[in-house]
């Protein structure tokens, strides 16, 4: 696996949906329906999947970018069998592998492949939200779940394809802030979910000191030391008030949800162009 992260992450959230889980004052799945949406950082694809599926949004009006290749592979392949579904429902896939020989496959199943292989070509994008080639106004919604906090790590891509010179995080969290409001037309959301920079120490040694841990509480417990170590990367609600408001961003709110036991605290934010 090429994906830097904290040990266990992607195990934690593989099958996990967050986009039906948001408080309806930052986002309702159904105010998505009839427009356009990005996601930065799509992971596994499980957002996306939740929303092709219910039918909210048309895998022709959703556009993604992924910069780690395992993610992006992963995301296609699920995709793949997911839209064959949709466009092809008399026929079956059972397996196919991107690039597909579609010699090995009937005529209806090769035209659904340059189908998709076009959808790839203008919906998903491999590589840095930073230096995407997505065009101004595209979309009507930024969809960032869990993004800006990981923006500490390099992907190979990144690190090899994508030199970004000696950004700091929060330039880099500035930066994603601006290219959002540059892909969103007038009047778009930018919204999702990020790690605050506040780390409450006595419900971690709280936690630590436990004899019994959950896998959850172990997660928990390691997702504050990457805080901590400044792999992940924790931001204020001021501050990234003041990014979004600096970029042109009105209508901003944030949302903090605090837990009873987590030492760190995520919160939800909109903001409005």
């Amino acid at each position: 696996m090429l994906i830097q992260n904290i040990s266990g992450y992607f195990e934690h959230i593989k099958n996990k949906t967050y986009i039906d889980r948001y408080p309806s004052t930052v986002i309702n799945p159904d105010e998505l329906r009839n427009g356009d949406v990005m996601e930065f950082g799509c992971g596994f694809g499980n957002d996306v999947s939740f929303l092709i599926e219910n039918l909210i949004v048309a895998p022709n009006n959703y556009f993604l970018i992924e910069s780690n290749a395992d993610c992006y592979v992963e995301t296609s392949d699920r995709l793949e069998k997911l839209f064959f579904a949709r466009w092809n429902p008399t026929q079956r896939l059972d397996k196919c592998f991107l690039p597909c020989d579609l010699s090995d496959y009937s005529d209806e199943i090769a035209m659904f492949e340059m189908r998709f292989q076009q959808w790839i070509h203008t919906n998903l994008f491999f590589g840095s939200v930073l230096k995407n080639n997505f065009a101004d106004n595209l979309v009507d919604f930024v969809y960032a779940n869990n993004f800006l906090h990981c923006l500490g790590y390099r992907t190979i891509h990144e690190e090899f394809r994508v030199p970004l010179m000696n950004f700091s995080s929060l330039d880099k969290i500035i930066g994603v802030v601006r290219e959002s409001y540059r892909l969103l037309r007038h009047h778009g959301v930018f919204f999702g979910r990020t790690l605050s920079n506040q780390v409450d120490l006595g419900r971690l040694v709280t936690l630590e000191n436990k004899l019994e841990k959950s896998e959850k509480e172990e997660f928990v417990i390691r997702t504050t030391k990457a805080l901590q170590e400044g792999e992940l990367v924790g931001i204020s609600r001021s501050e990234l008030e003041a990014y979004a408001t600096d970029v042109g961003f009105t209508g901003i709110y944030i949302e903090i949800r605090e837990s009873e036991w987590k030492p760190i605290i995520d919160f939800y934010f909109r903001f409005e162009k």
